[in-house]
């Protein structure tokens, strides 16, 4: 069955998805084993303090399963920008996506990477998509992340975002977010540890994988923002095969 416009794009996202639900998989199976837990240890002044302890550190192999997701996901954008050259009937020659480091130079990087051989039609649609910093960050996130995965793994921290729901049948405050998390981490003075919590005593919180801060996503967890990345992918591919039906 021949292929449809646009379909190369959307064979790379469909295995971008396929990429996220692995790491999916991956990170649930990874937090059952429960790599991070709770103890209570001495404090100054006759208190005590809640620390983190690591059993496992996060898998070095999740960085290569996100640098897949991203790959395909700015290959299925190069590949729809050579699609929409083509449907100009242009040389699809050195044509990418053109992503900018600002709105002053967005015409300049059209031309570089050669999208100016689309149609009218297809650039004013680029245009509006902002693929520059303080325009579409979603997009320019996902460039930023396809550079730095050339030169340096993409490995997630990890954040403690909920304490124990009970202790010893009492309520533990929630709320608390503690990252990124190394071994020894302590939490911070709130919730208090009831009198009843005797020192050395082991608990399990609640723990999510986030992109690091400082960079790209900063903060995020990880596969809720690749899935709204894929996302908006789905949608910019399927609005410029809209204009060619």
């Amino acid at each position: 069955m021949p292929l449809k416009p646009f379909d190369h794009s959307r064979i790379k996202l469909k295995r971008a998805r396929a990429n996220i639900g692995e790491l999916q998989n991956e990170i649930l199976a990874y937090l059952q084993r429960q790599p991070f837990y709770l103890v209570v240890q001495p404090a100054p002044n006759d208190t005590k303090q809640w620390v983190i302890r690591v059993r496992e550190e996060v898998p070095v192999e999740f960085s290569a399963i996100i640098g897949d997701v991203l790959h395909n996901l700015r290959a299925a954008l190069d590949l729809m920008a050579v699609q929409l050259v083509q449907l100009n009937h242009a040389s699809d020659e050195d044509v990418y996506f053109p992503f900018s480091k600002s709105a002053a130079k967005f015409d300049d990087t059209l031309r570089s990477r050669n999208m100016h051989r689309a149609s009218p039609k297809a650039i004013a649609l680029l245009k509006s998509l902002k693929p520059y910093p303080g325009g579409n960050d979603t997009l320019r996130d996902l460039h930023d992340f396809d550079i730095i995965d050339k030169h340096q793994a993409l490995i997630p921290t990890s954040d403690m975002i909920g304490m124990p729901d009970y202790l010893g049948g009492k309520e533990i405050v929630r709320g608390v977010n503690v990252g990124p998390i190394r071994d020894g981490t302590t939490v911070p003075a709130d919730p208090q540890i009831a009198p009843y919590i005797r020192v050395g005593a082991a608990y399990q919180g609640t723990f999510s994988l986030r992109f690091p801060i400082g960079g790209p996503l900063a903060g995020q967890e990880i596969v809720p923002a690749l899935i709204n990345l894929a996302h908006a992918i789905d949608q910019i591919i399927e609005s410029f095969a809209d204009l060619y039906r």
